[in-house]
């Protein structure tokens, strides 16, 4: 599960296959605040005089707006690790076309960012996280 972002209201969490290793597949899930109830119906209210909430977890669509592309790629090559990833596998993973120009961009613009990098000829190209 990559570690969400402080006010991040979604996470990406990789399920794996336990026969196949490192196979799976990336779910997208939107974090929702939920008010606790008291015996009375009413919000209850914590010692600093805020409603007691809790994090609960509800499936998103890959494609879900709120989930950009590119958070997308980097959740996804933060799991690959120092394994890496095609491009077809990071589409894959994300659930988008690999030949899209939307998803061409996402890619360069993370590179020259410094975000990402690549090895690799270019028809076998890998790509990374940049370390920090």
């Amino acid at each position: 599960m990559t570690a969400p972002t402080e006010g991040a209201d979604h996470v990406a969490v990789k399920v794996k296959k336990r026969k196949d290793g490192e196979a799976g597949r990336v779910h997208y899930l939107r974090r929702l605040q939920v008010r606790i109830l008291g015996p009375n119906g009413a919000p209850m209210i914590d010692e600093r005089g805020e409603p007691v909430t809790s994090v609960t977890m509800e499936h998103a669509r890959a494609d879900d707006t709120s989930v950009p592309m590119r958070e997308r790629v980097l959740a996804h090559l933060a799991q690959a690790g120092e394994i890496g990833s095609t491009p077809r596998e990071i589409a894959t993973d994300i659930g988008v076309d690999h030949g899209t120009g939307g998803y061409k961009k996402v890619l360069n613009g993370l590179k020259s960012e410094g975000l990402i990098r690549t090895e690799g000829r270019t028809n076998a190209t890998r790509y990374f996280l940049t370390e920090d």
